[in-house]
Order: structure tokens, then C-alpha cells, then sequence
């Protein structure tokens, strides 16, 4: 829930910044990531791990270095001015191809995070699978340094991946999480204003207001009245009719003139009339 807090302020923060201001958050934020993957690569002992925890950090620093090299690109061609021009095609397809490569890696992400907790335990006790089969042969996941796991069951502690390195990956994939979630914001952002020309954020149009012939804005409060109601006008009070003269008018013939109060005339037997004032 915070992570999806975090995410929808920070796009709107991005959504109203200058494109420069998304160019340069981007190559920060790849190069933090950069950084953390290069340390995790050299302290982690991932040669006493499954190959399959080294591969994947391998696929996210390659990647991360493609995303690195790609913002980097697209903030040197707005520099130089030729990115609305003759390399807006290649500007465009650069951010989709960091938003594409976004996506996977967010993918990787999850998953190296789950392969990473397995691999650290089987790791750090290589006899958990210490039954008849197994024992006295060798550990169910074969390391460089092996254990006899003869006479030892599954609790049994080596402490080849200690904490601090633990602490370290878990880090990584925090920081990593966050960071291509805004990456990908800001690869579609960046894509959407390289096509619109823009180096800042779009102009918002508001439409005018639409008002009455008095002056008055559409949507206020309608009052009806039914014939027979008392209603107050120009601080007098007023007592409603629409046909005060139908009766005495023959037929198809329309009522006289009324003055509204205020100044205005509704002719026509049909229009608003009100009878004498109330006293």
C-alpha cells in the first residue's frame, strides 16, 4: 500500500515537472541502481550459491546499464536541441524500448528476490534434505565447498551467506522495486512529450463558462413554483398566478403586458404573472 502511495505521488510530481527535470531523475535513479547491483555482485559469495541467483543479477545489471546509457542518450540530444527534430523517431523508440525493458526487469526482480531466499538457505544448510538417501553422500545442492552431512539433520548452520550480505540483496531489491517503477513512468512520460515537442509539462485547457442571458452560470438552484404560492420579489411579497386573466380574455387571445419587477416585460398570456402584492 505505501509502495502504490509512493508511486501515484511520485507520477504526479513527475507529470508536472520540466522534461529535463525527468531526464536527469532518470539517469539518477539508473545509476543508484547500477551501483547497488556492482556491490551486491561483489560482496555476495554467489559462488557458494545456486547459478541461477548469479544469472539473474547478471540479466538486471545488463539491463539496468541499457537503461543507464538510454537516458543518458536522450539527455544529451535535448541538450544539443535535436531531439524535436532528426532524432525524434529514435528518441521515441529509446523510451519505449526503456519502458519494455522496464517491465521485464521489474519481472526479474520478483522473481530473483524469491530464487535469492531459497538459494541463501539451502546455501547456509546444505543437510536439510539429510534422509536415508542422502546421507553420508553429499549435500542436496553440490557447492565448491562441500559438507558431510553424515550424522547431521536439516537445522544444521554453515553461515556461508552471513547476514550483512543478506541485508545488502534485500536492499537491492527494495531500492530496485521503486526505481523501475519510476523508470517506467518516466520512459512513458518522456515518450509522450518527445512526440508533442515539449519541454515541459502539457498546457491544460479549461473551457469557458457558459452563462445566462442575467449573468447567472449554469447549474444553480432551480425553484419551482405551482400556481397559488406566495413567493418573495424585490423584498415584497407576491402571490402566483400564470393566467391572471384568462377568464376574462376571449378566446386565443393573448393577456396584456406585465411589468416583472426590476424592469423587465414578459408579454404573452403564457409568460410569468404575478398578482397584486400581498399586504
Amino acid at each position: 500500500m505505501g509502495i502504490c502511495c509512493c508511486t501515484i505521488c511520485g507520477a504526479m510530481c513527475f507529470n508536472a515537472a520540466q522534461t529535463k527535470t525527468l531526464e536527469i531523475a532518470l539517469i539518477i535513479l539508473n545509476s543508484i541502481s547500477f551501483v547497488l547491483i556492482i556491490l551486491c555482485l561483489g560482496i555476495i559469495k554467489f559462488n557458494e550459491m545456486p547459478k541461477a541467483n548469479l544469472a539473474f543479477f547478471i540479466i538486471m545489471l545488463l539491463i539496468n546499464l541499457a537503461y543507464l546509457i538510454f537516458s543518458i542518450i536522450l539527455r544529451y540530444w535535448r541538450a544539443k536541441n535535436v531531439i524535436k527534430e532528426h532524432k525524434r523517431s529514435l528518441g521515441v523508440s529509446l523510451s519505449q524500448a526503456g519502458f519494455i525493458l522496464g517491465i521485464i526487469q521489474f519481472i526479474l526482480c520478483l522473481i530473483e528476490e524469491i530464487v535469492f531466499i531459497i538459494g541463501c538457505y539451502r546455501t547456509n544448510h546444505p543437510c536439510y534434505r539429510n534422509d536415508e538417501y542422502y546421507k553420508g553422500n553429499y549435500p542436496y545442492y553440490r557447492r565448491i565447498s562441500s559438507v558431510d552431512c553424515f550424522n547431521k539433520d536439516s537445522s544444521y548452520y554453515i553461515d556461508v551467506i552471513t547476514w550483512g550480505q543478506e541485508f545488502i540483496a534485500y536492499i537491492t531489491f527494495s531500492y530496485l522495486e521503486i526505481a523501475i517503477i519510476f523508470a517506467i513512468i518516466l520512459f512513458h512520460l518522456l515518450k509522450n512529450r518527445i512526440q508533442m515537442k515539449l519541454d515541459g509539462p502539457p498546457q491544460v485547457h479549461i473551457s469557458p463558462q457558459v452563462v445566462d442571458p442575467y449573468g447567472a452560470p449554469y447549474g444553480r438552484d432551480v425553484i419551482v413554483v405551482q400556481p397559488g404560492d406566495v413567493v418573495m420579489m424585490g423584498g415584497n411579497q407576491y402571490q402566483y398566478n400564470p393566467y391572471p386573466y384568462a377568464q376574462n380574455q376571449p378566446n386565443n387571445m393573448p393577456a396584456p403586458n406585465m411589468q416583472y419587477p426590476g424592469g423587465n416585460q414578459y408579454p404573452g398570456s403564457n409568460d410569468f404573472q404575478m398578482q397584486e402584492k400581498i399586504s
